[in-house]
């Protein structure tokens, strides 16, 4: 049976560089819960796939803000305002 590669995890450093934060955002944003992480000890790493899930969790987010905005704009536009 072929051994399985181990997975490639992400230091917090590297995945703010990877969307153009500060490493004290990202470790904000796992200290919310926002963006999942492994724990060994002190140390924190951040899996790949997870990083690129809630990317995509933040995208769909700020569309549906967009459709609400639009919607809002809409109903005040009706008024008159």
């Amino acid at each position: 049976m072929p051994q399985q590669e181990p997975r490639r995890l992400l230091k917090a450093a590297d995945a703010a560089r990877c969307i153009g934060i500060t490493k004290s955002t990202v470790y904000d944003w796992i200290a919310r819960g926002s963006i999942p992480c492994h724990r060994f000890g002190r140390i924190i790493r951040i899996d790949p796939q997870d990083l690129a899930r809630f990317i995509e969790r933040t995208k769909l987010n700020e569309l549906a803000t967009e459709r609400e905005l639009r919607a809002q704009e809409e109903l005040l536009s009706g008024w008159g305002i």
